[in-house]
């Protein structure tokens, strides 16, 4: 009978998990119940962090041209606004963004400096992708990546399909 119950003590404990929660693709965009905008499509998410996108300076779907060669020629032209909403209290070391080139390479990276994120309270960061990669223009991005680092409160990862082109 101990054996029994030690099988089921382990099962139990193998349930639980290791505290790593997936949440659902972000809920909308502002306003509660509006789409998102046409050209970008909520994608896998997990984290106890809701990250929500609420806009940007350019559009989804828009062509920004006058690059060069690099896509470093474009740094600091394309910034976004998240809603953040976490289920716990947490630190957050820093929020970093990802624009991916249809070759899954992150071209553009954004990164907002950390502060602490309380259960339940929304906070929006903006995001201004002014790190560049070695990225070829012509070239389009296909996804767009939010993390948030820190405590196991907050760590969390929202993606999106989205659609950008980098022109000379």
């Amino acid at each position: 009978m101990p054996r029994l119950a030690a099988l089921a003590l382990l099962l139990a404990a193998a349930a639980a998990g290791c505290g790593t929660e997936v949440i659902e693709p972000t809920p909308p965009a502002r306003g509660g119940g509006t789409a998102l905008p046409p050209g970008i499509t909520a994608g896998p998410a997990s984290g106890p962090v809701a990250i929500t996108y609420l806009g940007g300076t350019v559009a989804p779907g828009a062509t920004v041209t006058g690059c060069g060669v690099q896509i470093a020629g474009c740094a600091g032209r394309v910034a976004i606004t998240v809603r953040l909403k976490g289920t716990g209290t947490g630190a957050v070391l820093w929020v970093r963004g990802f624009l991916h080139a249809t070759s899954k390479q992150a071209c553009l990276l954004a990164q907002a400096p950390g502060f602490l994120l309380e259960a339940g309270v929304a906070r929006e960061v903006t995001l201004t992708f002014d790190q560049a990669d070695a990225c070829q223009v012509p070239l389009d991005i296909a996804n767009l990546a939010v993390n948030v680092e820190g405590v196991v409160q907050v760590s969390s990862r929202q993606e999106w399909a989205v659609s950008f082109a980098f022109r000379p």
